[in-house]
């Protein structure tokens, strides 16, 4: 790759110069990809050339690859893929019925995740009815971002306003797998995150209206078992003989836990706690009188019986 000319690489996530490549080991494994291009956001005058230059140092990528794209690598090695696309308000993108074609072409079927999809929100119900078939034929899985979309997308000028999110109840009435993913934390794109998974189930119920006890309960598999199933995890699930993984909350049932976004008492990987937290401990002083607030439901407040 350097007598080609190819300077920087990115050795186990991290781009190196090649003069500060180390020496291999055989025995020892790496992951080493080619840094092709490194490219600049410029004025709107200067994006024809920008865009141009992907287009070069796109095809470079795949004179390397023997023509070969990421779909075709995930193929051959037994990974997945998740492809972020159609995350804008064009009703006439078409990333995700190419999306379903390759993993249809490729036999990757329910090793394929689209994330985002927010341009479904846009598209007439007919071409909708179309894609979500094709996307369910697929076994593609979907993986909405409350959190992220409700505040970045769908955030034009004009009204009437679109929703941020994809069409999530739509989704899962055609048996798709639809999880909730939480993809930027802390940065430009959402800088309010807390890495709180039942945050963004709560924000998913809201901007999907799932009132029904169903749909509500519905968005806690979307944060538990649909996401191990986009990442097909074996052994997950409260079952003899899967693994000892899970989150105990200070909550009666699932739409308690969402409504508090309850606190994680013990968090335990394998078997073993690896993490703690104390119930919160509040109290109240009205009239003089102090009183213990836990905000639990009457008939789920275990401290008064």
């Amino acid at each position: 790759m350097q007598a080609q000319g190819f300077i920087r690489f990115r050795l186990d996530g991290q781009v190196v110069d090649a003069a500060d490549l180390p020496t291999f080991n055989k025995q020892d494994k790496h992951d080493l990809d080619v840094v092709v291009d490194r490219l600049k956001v410029r004025h709107d005058d200067q994006a024809a050339a920008l865009r141009q230059r992907l287009a070069e140092s796109f095809e470079t990528a795949l004179r390397l690859t023997d023509g070969r794209t990421a779909r075709e690598i995930a193929a051959e090695r037994g990974l997945l893929i998740d492809m972020h696309c159609d995350e804008s308000d064009d009703p006439l993108s078409r990333h995700v019925e190419m999306l379903a074609y390759h993993t249809h072409r490729l036999g990757l079927q329910g090793r394929v995740s689209a994330s985002h999809v927010t341009s479904m929100r846009t598209m007439d119900n007919y071409y909708f009815s179309k894609l979500s078939a094709l996307v369910r034929e697929a076994g593609i899985n979907v993986i909405a971002n409350p959190l992220t979309n409700s505040k970045g997308d769908g955030d034009s000028e004009h009204y009437p306003k679109y929703r941020g999110v994809t069409r999530i109840k739509e989704l899962k009435r055609r048996s798709i797998n639809v999880a909730f993913g939480h993809d930027c934390c802390l940065d430009p794109w959402y800088p309010l995150g807390t890495y709180d998974m039942l945050e963004v189930a709560h924000m998913g119920i809201h901007e999907a209206q799932m009132n029904s006890v169903a749909e509500m309960e519905g968005a806690v598999d979307s944060i538990t078992y649909a996401g191990a199933k986009s990442m097909c995890l074996d052994g997950y699930g409260l079952e003899p003989g899967n693994y000892a993984d899970m989150v105990v909350l200070a909550a009666a049932d699932r739409i308690e836990a969402v409504r508090l976004r309850a606190d994680r008492l013990h968090v335990i990987r394998r078997g073993k706690v690896i993490a703690r937290t104390k119930p919160a401990d509040i109290t109240v002083s009205l009239d003089g009188r102090e009183s213990k607030v836990n905000f639990l439901r009457a008939d789920h407040d275990h401290s008064k019986h």
